[in-house]
């Protein structure tokens, strides 16, 4: 959807840049970054995006081991990405759950 926006505004002088922030460590209590192994800090982010928009990049992605690795699965096809996403998020879905029953 963002390259058809891209497309019809980058004539009229308008960048579209698109940021595919990964798990990212912060101060706040809610943050899920910190089981996260593959997250990055917050300065460390910042940069990225930063340096990103000064370069006008297209696609702006942090951490590049966690970004790289889902770009990765979306080539695989999309019955095998489904499997493995689900597996791969199914213990927080559990661990939800005994949460709500408790």
């Amino acid at each position: 959807m963002l390259d058809s926006i891209r497309f019809e505004l980058e004539p009229r002088g308008i960048k579209v840049s698109v940021v595919n922030p990964g798990f990212v460590k912060t101060p706040s209590p809610i943050a899920t970054a910190s089981r996260c192994r593959s997250s990055c800090r917050s300065k460390p982010a910042v940069k990225a995006l930063v340096k990103g928009l000064e370069q006008e990049r297209r696609e702006i992605h942090f951490p590049k081991v966690f970004t790289w690795t889902l770009k990765f699965l979306r080539v695989l096809p999309y019955p095998v990405y489904q499997w493995i996403m689900r597996r791969a998020t199914r213990g927080r879905q559990l661990a939800k759950e005994a949460a709500l029953h408790e």
